[in-house]
């Protein structure tokens, strides 16, 4: 301990960490924005309804996506000093985070009034709906936090806050839109306006701050969005001709008809081809180091 002294190099680690805890309440307030809205407009009905399909939609994401992110956020930071580094393995982890986390969107939208009866039970079947629109919006959040990621990780937490404050607004103003449809409006205008508005202008607005251009970003996602697009129908259109009756049945079926599919277009196209060997090989990798230990 000592007296107080000038020019430590401490303000602007402060004024980072303001910035990011500033950015970080702004999240959790525009997080609760939509519930709010919901329990609003629909009362405890629709707010028990949402609640539970939103834990459920949520599950993947914070049981596996989450822990990745943090693992990744160190790997990113020790390349950060290279910009064209940081890049090149920016691209890639995307392209891999994007197949991994749309097929879980897709798999949860074709099953998701299975999903609900096993998970929920009998008496939430209005909570399906709400589910299936919610899985839609799923991909949203690790494409966000990624990019997040990237930019905190180039030392800009300050954009970050004002890119909070600004998807705030965008979404209060869609809610407050999807209101007038009641409280199922108000989660399809949230849906909407994160798929829709608020995931492209973020991409926009992160190239401004850090190396990852637009043109990186379609390129990482459109192959991931290409094999849902065509799961969903084939699955689908197998789904209208045959049901089973177990629910159980019917996830494990359908999911494993769904994987089959995803990756079997995946494999067609090229970008998509790489990306899923990377992940088997990871896979395997990850799985003998598991059993040798």
């Amino acid at each position: 301990p000592g007296p107080i002294k000038r020019g430590t190099g401490v303000r602007p680690l402060l004024a980072f960490g303001a910035n990011l805890t500033g950015a970080n309440i702004v999240g959790y307030i525009t997080t609760n924005v939509t519930p709010f809205m919901v329990g609003f407009i629909g009362g405890a009905k629709y707010i028990g309804l949402y609640d539970r399909a939103s834990t459920i939609t949520l599950i993947p994401s914070k049981q596996l996506l989450l822990p990745i992110m943090n693992v990744m956020q160190s790997a990113l930071t020790r390349v950060a000093d290279s910009q064209e580094k940081l890049r090149a393995a920016a691209v890639s982890l995307l392209g891999k985070i994007a197949l991994i986390a749309m097929f879980v969107t897709t798999a949860m939208f074709i099953t998701a009034d299975w999903l609900v009866e096993i998970v929920l039970g009998e008496g939430w079947e209005g909570s399906v709906l709400i589910f299936r629109m919610l899985s839609l919006a799923a991909i949203t959040t690790p494409i966000t936090t990624f990019v997040a990621i990237m930019m905190i990780v180039n030392g800009h937490a300050k954009a970050l806050m004002h890119w909070k404050m600004i998807t705030f607004s965008i979404l209060l103003g869609s809610v407050i839109i999807g209101s007038y449809w009641g409280a199922l409006g108000v989660v399809a205008a949230h849906c909407i306006s994160g798929v829709c508005i608020r995931v492209p202008l973020f991409l926009a607005y992160s190239t401004g701050y850090q190396p990852v251009r637009m043109s990186d970003y379609v390129k990482a996602l459109f192959p991931a969005l290409i094999c849902a697009v065509i799961t969903i129908t084939v699955v689908w259109l197998v789904r209208l001709q045959f049901e089973p009756q177990s629910p159980l049945l019917a996830v494990v079926l359908y999911g494993a008809m769904a994987l089959s599919v995803y990756t079997m277009v995946g494999f067609f196209l090229k970008p998509a081809r790489r990306e899923l060997y990377e992940i088997f090989e990871l896979t395997k990798l990850l799985l003998v180091k598991n059993k040798s230990s």
